[in-house]
């Protein structure tokens, strides 16, 4: 009994802090905030934009999806972000990822761009799908192709005026060759009870040039629809649009 009194005030006061440092070492967060810019310059859903041709260019929607976003860590361990995350630059609230309790050394970050199989034969309204699909719904699900990858759209002109005469559109999604991984190298440290936040910068300039290089011409492919692809039974110069749109989508993000 005497044991007791002695040892067991000291044996609870040692778990009540182990219990309290472990708490402490989880109050650590992640946040990865995106950061649409076009070029140098700073990217805004309805502002005029000039591309390297002299061209104008405005956007009115565009969002995407991101899924299977990992950290790279220690040994290329991977840390899970999420399985899938909705994106629209026209709401603020989704353009920032929260990943709590998380500490380390990392080195980068991986994702793809768009929604696995898996996913993609799920309804958003379904209660059994990965959170973060049914934020798309409805404007990024078609009844035949289910989800699009990116929905992207605006207008272009050759001077910059109220009412650009030429609409540009790119709905892409449905096929397995347009959904695109990315890894991205950026060193980096969450100490615990820190918080860290990695910006993860999308040019949209780059869907279209590669520096000064033209990849998608805005003049004569301004337009894919991959619902309507499927639709006709394949249609090969909009397929070939989308992949290319989808290839460049997934080289403009850089980390920071």
């Amino acid at each position: 009994m005497q044991w007791i009194k002695t040892f067991l005030p000291a044996v609870i006061t040692a778990a009540v802090c182990c219990i309290s440092s472990c708490n402490k070492s989880k109050t650590s967060t992640l946040k990865i905030q995106l950061h649409p810019q076009y070029g140098t310059r700073n990217f805004a859903l309805g502002a005029y934009n000039t591309d390297p041709s002299g061209k104008y260019v405005q956007f009115n929607n565009f969002q995407f999806y991101l899924s299977h976003i990992y950290l790279t860590g220690a040994n290329n361990t991977k840390v899970k972000v999420t399985d899938i995350s909705f994106f629209d630059l026209s709401n603020p609230a989704t353009l920032t990822l929260t990943v709590p309790n998380v500490e380390g050394s990392f080195s980068g970050i991986t994702f793809y761009c768009g929604v696995d199989s898996f996913m993609d034969t799920i309804s958003p309204i379904s209660t059994t799908g990965p959170s973060g699909l049914e934020q798309g719904a409805p404007y990024m699900f078609w009844s035949m192709l289910l989800y699009q990858f990116e929905n992207v759209g605006g207008k272009w002109d050759t001077m910059q005026v109220a009412n650009m005469r030429n609409a540009l559109l790119y709905n892409v999604g449905g096929f397995t060759c347009l959904y695109k991984q990315v890894s991205l190298a950026s060193s980096f440290v969450v100490n615990p009870g820190a918080t860290v936040t990695k910006t993860l910068n999308l040019d949209i300039e780059k869907l279209f040039y590669n520096g000064s290089t033209q990849t998608l011409n805005i003049a004569t492919q301004g337009y894919t629809s991959c619902d309507t692809v499927a639709a006709n039974g394949g249609s090969p110069s909009q397929l070939v649009i989308a992949q290319q749109f989808a290839t460049n989508f997934a080289g403009a993000f850089s980390l920071q």
